[in-house]
Order: C-alpha cells, then structure tokens, then sequence
C-alpha cells in the first residue's frame, strides 16, 4: 500500500520502495518479479520529481528509482 499526495507532490511508499532497492521478497509469499512489475506499473507511473518516501532509510524520488528499476 501507499499514500500519494498530489498537491505534496510525495509518496509514502512504506516497504514497498527504498532508495535504491525494492521491499523483502524472501519471506513465504514473496516473489519478486511481482513485486518489481507492480512497482513499475503503481508506482513508476508519477512524475520523476516526486519525492518518495520509504518506511526505512532516507527518501528519493520517482526519477531516481526509476533510472535503477527500468
């Protein structure tokens, strides 16, 4: 799940989405190439200027993780 703020222009991506890597997919239930494709049609889809804010680290933006991710 995650929260987007158009008129913040921020997503509070919980951990789905970190600077520079994706949430856990090791643990029973995860499959990472769902993870990643759901990553790439959600959330990939704002404007590479906004601001993404994990549940852990420090936060990036759409841009950036997209730049790693495609």
């Amino acid at each position: 799940m995650l929260f987007y703020s158009p008129t913040a222009r921020c997503l509070f991506s919980g951990d789905t989405l970190f600077r520079g890597g994706i949430g856990r997919t090791d643990l029973p239930g995860g499959n990472r190439r769902l993870l990643t494709e759901s990553i790439r049609h959600q959330l990939l889809r704002f404007p590479d200027d906004t601001a993404v804010y994990p549940g852990h680290y420090e936060p990036t933006t759409v841009g950036a993780e997209k730049a790693m991710l495609l």
